[in-house]
């Protein structure tokens, strides 16, 4: 497997953990006693730490495996499906390539560390149960360390699929309520219903995974009120404010609101669309706000995470394109792929 995470020393510091140890031994050579040789010696291998972070990358891996994006896998997740059936991947054949992918990683990772063949068994056994459970778990989701409890991933899902789950809560077709966005209304305005009523629905299900987490030690109470405040209030944001675009009244605005609109979500964009299954979503999202561009973290080409990107966007730059005359269609594609292209290549913040 490529190794793609050469940034992490500079920018977060990493430690001895996964960096193996050196030491220092004496030449074995008489002419040269006085020079000491540097000889790398196996470090003891942290089996928590590797079963957690193996464990936190199970649903990353079975999207790889799957023919379904990441954003499709985790909402079936959370709409009670196991792992299996939210790739869509017999549970037999899943778990036998989730097995193969450990085993392969395992003997990567024992030329640098040390295990005793009674731990080595005991490690497989224990990850080999893990994904035994993840494949029969209804709403799996990776049972993080203390103070990891990823509330942005869930918010990130959710903001997602906001339109597709509040036409759904409404009687309103999608196309309808997609429609009305587009051309100004709010996502209460074009549900047609209440936007307190609308937030309460759609917040719901986070409320419930801050409930589970707490119950579970992941997050204090004091941690989930203030994680709820915010949940509530970025739904509610979302909901009653206009972010659509009148493409006929001023096609120079609505292309700039377009692109502000899109960019806002670059980065859970560009960790979606890339090849991240040795990248986690935390660390990536760490040494993006210390300054790290999308195109060296995921060791990506600007052009490259442009196409990909643009393509996620289809839909929506479709719906706009069509309200355009063949050459404001193209100068608008243009411009998003530009912004893309900027926005890919620029300091992370």
């Amino acid at each position: 497997m490529k190794n793609r995470k050469p940034w992490m020393a500079a920018i977060l510091s990493t430690a001895l953990l996964f960096s193996g140890a050196l030491t220092l031994a004496p030449k074995a050579f008489a002419d040269d006693d006085d020079y000491p040789v540097i000889e790398r010696v196996k470090a003891p291998l942290d089996r928590q730490q590797y079963i957690t972070d193996r464990l936190n990358k199970l649903i990353t891996m079975t999207v790889a495996f799957s023919d379904k994006d990441y954003v499709d896998v985790q909402d079936a997740l959370l709409n009670g499906q196991t792992l299996a059936q939210a790739s869509s991947i017999d549970s037999s054949l899943l778990g036998e390539k989730l097995r193969a992918w450990i085993d392969q990683d395992l003997s990567s990772t024992l030329q640098n560390y040390s295990v005793t063949n009674e731990q080595l068994a005991t490690l497989k056994s224990d990850l080999y149960n893990s994904i035994q459970v993840a494949l029969s778990t209804p709403g799996y989701q990776v049972a993080s360390v203390k103070g990891g409890f990823n509330y942005d991933t869930l918010m990130n899902t959710l903001m997602k699929q906001l339109e597709n789950k509040a036409a759904a809560i409404s009687d309103e077709d999608y196309v309808d309520v997609h429609d009305r966005v587009l051309k100004g209304s709010s996502l209460a305005e074009a549900t047609l219903l209440d936007q307190s009523f609308l937030r309460d629905a759609l917040v719901s299900p986070i409320l419930q995974e801050l409930d589970k987490a707490v119950a579970a030690n992941l997050l204090t109470a004091d941690e989930a009120a203030k994680l709820k405040d915010q949940a509530n209030n970025s739904i509610l944001s979302a909901v009653s404010l206009s972010n659509g675009m009148d493409v006929k009244k001023d096609s120079t605005y609505d292309t700039q609101a377009f692109i502000n609109k899109h960019l806002a979500s670059i980065f859970n964009d560009a960790f979606l669309i890339t090849n991240t299954e040795d990248l986690e979503y935390d660390e990536l999202k760490s040494a993006y706000k210390q300054g790290g561009s999308l195109t060296s973290l995921t060791a990506t080409s600007a052009d490259e995470l442009a196409s990909r990107i643009l393509n996620l966007w289809s839909s929506d730059i479709h719906a706009v394109s069509d309200n355009l005359s063949a050459q404001e269609a193209a100068e608008f594609q243009q411009k998003v792929t530009d912004a893309i292209r900027a926005a890919v290549n620029a300091a992370g913040k």
